[in-house]
């Protein structure tokens, strides 16, 4: 398992500078991968850590996980670049999750923008938009 802790700080750190550079000056960068860059630039300075793992667990196990990655982007959404975290996320660890690919953008910023459905996801009891696939508390 690999965590991202304070010791890894100035690794991501120094990740995060590369790659807005790479998006400063190349093209074809989406909005999401400037989010995304903005997103792991608050985790190397949060001081969180994040586990990733490519070893086998038992179901439960992943659904535990899961459930810690969704909770995460609850409480830090990044509209679009989120839903795809989620999507790769649910893969890696076998729980199903809508493809970004076939949704549409992010709705907007306020829940009322939202067209939502009750729905689980892993164990946790939320509301989705219909449309772009964001995730509310329930």
């Amino acid at each position: 398992m690999i965590h991202w802790t304070n010791d890894n700080a100035q690794l991501l750190t120094h990740v995060v500078d590369v790659m807005n550079e790479r998006i400063a000056v190349e093209g074809g960068y989406a909005d999401g991968d400037r989010d995304t860059m903005t997103k792991l630039e608050e985790l190397s300075t949060a001081g969180a850590a994040v586990p990733v793992t490519s070893e086998q667990q038992d179901y439960r196990a992943e659904l535990g996980l899961f459930l810690q990655i969704v909770q995460a982007e609850l409480d830090h959404w990044v509209p679009n670049a989120s839903q795809r975290l989620l999507f790769r996320a649910g893969a890696a660890l076998g729980v199903k999750q809508p493809d970004p690919a076939r949704v549409r953008a992010d709705c907007g910023a306020a829940r009322a923008d939202h067209a939502t459905v009750p729905d689980w996801v892993s164990t946790l009891y939320v509301h989705r938009c219909i449309n772009c696939a964001r995730l509310f508390r329930a």
